[in-house]
């Protein structure tokens, strides 16, 4: 499994992990492997990009050296804004190994606690979103002017990644905003889900489910 079902736009940490169970399986004598992944989101967030380019790379070589490949996607995928996402990444599984053993969050796909606010503190989420605006300052700046369509695919590649804690700030911590606020973050979250070709907040479950009960106008 490389998902939790409960919540598709969490990180789920088997990233590294994932390189010692396929080289498990073949030494049992494996000849295929099929990682159980999110497939209802086209650019699902929790970087779900880069554990199938990860995936990808291990299964043609289970020997493959992982920590290069993290380094060759975060600077290609990302560009100029590649060691700003690569932090975020660094961050956001330091935060999810803290609460694997902290917190009690295991893997069972089916773990709702994965969810809970003690795993993502306001504040970290929040820096995490300024950590992310460095990223888009770094990408304007660079290609904005000179090759819009480059600074598009990288906008977009930040936008995938920005969905998870922009999803906390407006489910999770919904009280700390007045009721103007938190719909014009809600409408901006949605309008940039969709814009990214997802529909789904958990295996099975539009994200409808959710922002129906948003009173939007």
């Amino acid at each position: 499994y490389a998902l939790n079902s409960e919540g598709l736009l969490y990180p789920y940490n088997s990233f590294d992990t994932s390189f010692d169970t396929t080289r498990f399986f073949k030494d049992l004598g494996a000849k295929y492997v099929f990682w159980q992944a999110q497939y209802e989101n086209k650019n699902n967030s929790g970087f779900s990009t880069l554990r199938n380019y990860l995936d990808s790379k291990v299964e043609f070589d289970v020997n493959a050296d992982y920590q290069y490949y993290v380094n060759k996607f975060f600077k290609h995928y990302y560009g100029v804004a590649g060691d700003y996402m690569q932090d975020y990444f660094d961050q956001v599984i330091t935060r999810c190994r803290y609460n694997e053993v902290e917190n009690a969050v295991n893997g069972n796909i089916h773990n709702r606690k994965l969810l809970y606010a003690e795993n993502w503190p306001e504040g970290l989420v929040n820096s995490w979103i300024a950590l992310l605006g460095q990223a888009y300052e770094a990408i304007e700046e660079e290609y904005k002017v000179v090759d819009p369509d480059t600074y598009e695919t990288y906008r977009r590649h930040i936008l995938q990644e920005e969905l998870f804690p922009r999803y906390v700030l407006c489910t999770t911590y919904e009280s700390s905003y007045n009721t103007t606020a938190l719909k014009s973050l809600r409408q901006k979250f949605l309008d940039d889900f969709y814009f990214l070709e997802n529909k789904s907040y958990g295996e099975g479950r539009l994200m409808t489910a959710i922002s129906d009960g948003w009173d939007l106008d």
